[in-house]
């Protein structure tokens, strides 16, 4: 289970970049929801800024984690619950992966 986190510039850039997406990736960047499946996360990219949160909601019948490793993101979520996650302030813009530790090997 693999996913990919894009992380934006500044507020005044990302404002532009949302724009000329359309917001596809849940509109404020912010703010982002990632759903965990049964070995899938969707959707399968999320823009965030950083200093931004994911929440991922557990929509599948076994544990699933959410693993950013630059980040230091490591958070366990049980079926039917939640977590939200908090990027760091200091994040780097550019892309990361984001991994369920218990199902990566699944894609």
């Amino acid at each position: 289970m693999r996913t990919w986190l894009r992380l934006l510039a500044p507020l005044a850039i990302v404002a532009v970049a949302v724009g000329a997406c359309g917001g596809d990736d849940g509109g404020d960047t912010g703010e982002a929801t990632l759903t965990a499946t049964d070995n899938a996360f969707e959707p399968s990219t999320l823009s965030v800024s950083a200093g931004g949160t994911i929440t991922l909601a557990n929509e599948g019948e076994a544990l699933h984690n959410l693993t950013i490793e630059e980040a230091g993101v490591d958070e366990d979520v049980e079926a039917g619950q939640s977590v939200s996650v908090t990027l760091p302030d200091d994040l780097e813009a550019g892309d990361y992966e984001m991994v369920c530790e218990y199902h990566a090997s699944a894609g």
